[in-house]
C-alpha cells in the first residue's frame, strides 16, 4: 500500500521500494532499483507471476477508506477458497 500524502515516511515512492536518485529529488520506481533487478527479496519473481498488488492512496499514512478496504484491498490479498 502506498500513501501518496503521506506526512510518516518521505519519499511516500520508498512504500513500495522506490528509491531516491543519488544527489537528486527524482525518484526511481521499483522496477529499476537494484532490489528488483537482482531479485534481492523476490519482488521480481513476484510481480512476474502476477503476485504483486500496489495500492495508491490520495490520503496520509494508514489512512485507508472503508469501502476501498472491503471491496479492493481484502479480496486482493485473500483469495475466496473453493
Amino acid at each position: 500500500m502506498c500513501f501518496s500524502e503521506d506526512t510518516v515516511v518521505y519519499p511516500w515512492e520508498s512504500q513500495i521500494f522506490g528509491e531516491r536518485k543519488i544527489g537528486g529529488h527524482e525518484i526511481d520506481p521499483w522496477e529499476s532499483t537494484d532490489i528488483y533487478i537482482n531479485d534481492t527479496l523476490g519482488l521480481k519473481k513476484l510481480d512476474k507471476e502476477g503476485k504483486m498488488k500496489a495500492f495508491l492512496f490520495g490520503e496520509d499514512h494508514l489512512h485507508i477508506n472503508r469501502v476501498v478496504l472491503i471491496e479492493d484491498i481484502i479480496p486482493g490479498v485473500y483469495k475466496k477458497r473453493e
